[in-house]
């Protein structure tokens, strides 16, 4: 044979293994930037995207405010649990759609929760064909 393997060692026989040293280890701090840094990147391209939208009003206004709105959505589903990201997802698909049609936008949400608008207000944004104000969730017809 060629070569010979050794199959056994002897009994007083000592085994000396060459290791590097360990591999130097990341403080805390280190390994959060090393993920968090990609992230950083691609929020501000998607920020100055946003900007350029708004600042020059591409596509007009409806585009604006769902690209604002998709923005602070993909922040905020990045630092969500796994298990809360699809109901997430689901709730800014809804409201986009509301404002991408005009009628129910940031400035309706604002002024109902400051108290600024009344509860048939915003239904009557929700709700086509209902009256402000009215008492009842649907427009009656008159039986005269």
């Amino acid at each position: 044979m060629l070569t010979e393997g050794q199959t056994s060692k002897q009994v007083g026989e000592i085994a000396v293994a060459v290791i590097k040293g360990p591999a130097p280890v990341l403080d805390s701090i280190g390994r959060r930037m090393v993920g968090l840094t990609p992230f950083l990147a691609i929020v501000a391209q998607f920020g100055l995207i946003v900007l350029i939208v708004d600042y020059w009003q591409l596509e007009g206004l409806s585009v604006s405010r769902v690209m604002q709105l998709a923005f602070v959505g993909f922040v905020i589903h990045h630092w969500l649990a796994f298990r809360l990201r699809l109901p997430f997802f689901a709730a800014p698909s809804i409201v986009s759609v509301l404002a991408g049609v005009g009628h129910f936008g940031p400035n309706i949400i604002g002024g109902w929760l400051s108290g600024k608008s009344t509860a048939g207000s915003l239904l009557y944004h929700l709700v086509p064909g209902s009256r402000s104000g009215s008492s009842s969730l649907w427009p009656t017809a008159s039986l005269t």
